[in-house]
Formats: C-alpha cells, structure tokens, sequence
C-alpha cells in the first residue's frame, strides 16, 4: 500500500487504492482561527465537515482531507467530484457517474458499487445505506438506495423533475425538485418526503423556486428565490408539513447553499455585477432575530457550497463548476462561530 504524502498545499498524484494512515495528529480539539483551506485551479466542487474534520472534492477527481493543519489528499479518480458525505466510519462520494467510498479508520478508497449513477445531485448515509439523488434526463430523476453491507441496490422513487437536493432523518429522506412525479402530474416546485423503506411521495409544501434544503431535529429549512432579481428568503416548515414560515429576507442576491446548525442558518449568495460574481456567506438566527452578512467576500467571484462544522463554517468560492477555472484561485475557506 501506498502511504499517503502530507501536504498543506501541493498536489499528490496517488495511485489507484489509497491508503490515507492516521492523519488525526494536529486536530484543533475546538480551537479554531479564520483560514483559507484551500486554493485551487480545478476549484471546490463538494465539501463534507464531521465536526470540524473538512473533506472537499475538485472538479479534476481530488478527493481532500484537512485535520488540525494536516492537507492530504485521499484519492485521484477520472472525472469531477460531484457529491460528497461523510459519517462516523466513512467517506462516500461520487466521481463522474461512479460511487467510491473509504472508512475513515483505515484509509483505503475504492469503487463502491459496479452501479452507474445519472448525474449525481446529492448523496446522503445512514448506519444501514447510502442515499443518492440522481438527476438522470428530464422527468426521469431517481432516488437510490444502496445497502452498504450487501451492495443491494433499489430504486425508491422515480420520474421526478429536476431535483436540486435530499437529506435525510431517521425515517425520511426530504427532496427538492421541480415535480415530485411526472407520471402523475400534480403540484410544481415542490419539497417532498419518502420514507427510507420507499413510499408515495408527501408533498409538504409547492408552488416553491428552485433551493437547496437542511435538517434540524424537527423542521426543514429551504432557500427559495422566485427570480434572479426577486427577493429571496430563508424559510422552513415542519417536518410532518403545516404552514411555511419566512425566516429571513435575503434581497436581490442569488441564493446558493444552505446550512444550518442549532442556532444558525448560513447561506451563500452571489450578486451579480456587470463583469463579474460578488459572493457573500449569511449568517441569520433560526429565529429570525438577526440577519448579518457576516462574510462580504469582495475578493472572490462567488460562494457556492457552505458546510456547518462544530466550531467553524466551511464555504467555497471562487469556481465551484465542473469545468475548472483558468485561474489557481481561493476556492475554501473556515470562518470561525
């Protein structure tokens, strides 16, 4: 097997089974400092946080770990890192239309399973399986789930139109997408839920834009924005449906990502100059009480991803497409609770 090098910059062409070691040594054990994490030409296409343990993934294939002020990179695969998840025991993400994954513990990323997955959107774990969205072509968008001891592989909702996102709870996976079922017509822009086990979508709320989503213990919370110049919001419902409550107005920007913590939802947002992106990372209350642009990020050229640690914030900018920026530009950060 071949040991991992250590880098807090450089890139490490590996081979292709990985053995990343125990890289634990230099943890911050709850300090935290505002960073740069990382600044790549191929930006910052996925981005996981177990606690304050930060996994990102490029659009060339990288896969990335930084503990303490430990960078080293876990895999090279073929094609962009698309989505990324992460639990106690594991890394699970997709490169191209393939799922790899590793456990933590012992360091080895290999292929996952032999099946192809359409686009991949998101992906989501649990102790029992892993959960992807597929966006696949239009009305044909898929939920799979794949037994992580057995490798079984089951279709659990098809015929969804362009889903932006899932997560999931103990029972539930929560999606949002254009329509829920297009064998079915019903209601548009809707936030849906199925249970893990497969079951008729519940639609708890419609007439929604496109966003992303988050969980807390009881409720999900939604972007949602009716145009690019319209004002947008932070809004959430509960977990078994109800009435929708505005959070936040976030004006004219365009919203990205969504996280939130127990206390915090963060939100990227992109406003759109004449030449060029002006990200900005939210920071609002989860009881409304206060909205700060809490990063005004007028050297980058927009924030996209956003991921909630125990004690920093993680968000891209820069590039975060598939197709990799012409420039070596900032494209993580940590910024500290």
């Amino acid at each position: 097997m071949a040991v991992v090098a250590l880098s807090c910059s450089g890139r490490t062409e590996l081979g292709t089974t990985r053995d990343i070691a125990t890289l634990d040594a230099g943890a911050s054990h709850g300090n935290c400092s505002d960073a740069v994490i990382a600044s790549d030409p191929k930006g910052t296409t996925a981005v996981a946080v177990d606690g304050d343990v930060v996994f990102w993934g490029t659009g060339d294939g990288q896969l990335w770990r930084r503990v303490g002020g430990n960078a080293s990179q876990l895999a090279k695969e073929p094609k962009a890192i698309s989505t990324l998840a992460v639990d106690s025991t594991s890394i699970f993400f997709t490169s191209g239309d393939i799922i790899y994954w590793g456990v933590k513990s012992v360091g080895i990323i290999a292929q996952f399973s032999d099946s192809v997955m359409d686009n991949p959107v998101d992906i989501a774990v649990d102790d029992g399986a892993v959960y992807v969205l597929e966006h696949g072509g239009v009305g044909n968008a898929r939920i799979w789930k794949l037994g992580r001891a057995d490798k079984t592989v089951v279709a659990l909702k098809g015929f969804i139109d362009a889903p932006v996102g899932l997560a999931i709870d103990d029972t539930y996976i929560y999606v949002r997408a254009r329509v829920a079922d297009v064998q079915f017509p019903g209601p548009e822009g809707v936030l849906f839920r199925i249970k893990k086990t497969g079951s008729v979508p519940e639609i708890l709320a419609q007439d929604l834009s496109s966003g992303r989503l988050a969980l807390d213990a009881t409720r999900v919370f939604f972007i949602q924005q009716s145009s690019p110049n319209a004002h947008g919001g932070v809004f959430s419902i509960a977990k078994s449906g109800g009435p929708v409550t505005r959070i936040a107005d976030t004006g004219s920007d365009v919203l990205l990502d969504l996280a939130v913590d127990g206390s915090h939802a963060y939100v990227t947002t992109d406003t759109t100059h004449s030449s060029f992106f002006h990200g900005n990372l939210r920071r609002i209350a989860l009881d409304g009480s206060t909205n700060e642009l809490w990063v005004d990020a007028v050297d980058t050229s927009g924030c996209f991803r956003v991921r909630s640690g125990d004690s920093g914030v993680y968000w891209t900018s820069g590039w975060s497409g598939l197709t990799p920026s012409p420039h070596d530009e900032t494209t993580l950060h940590r910024k500290c609770k």
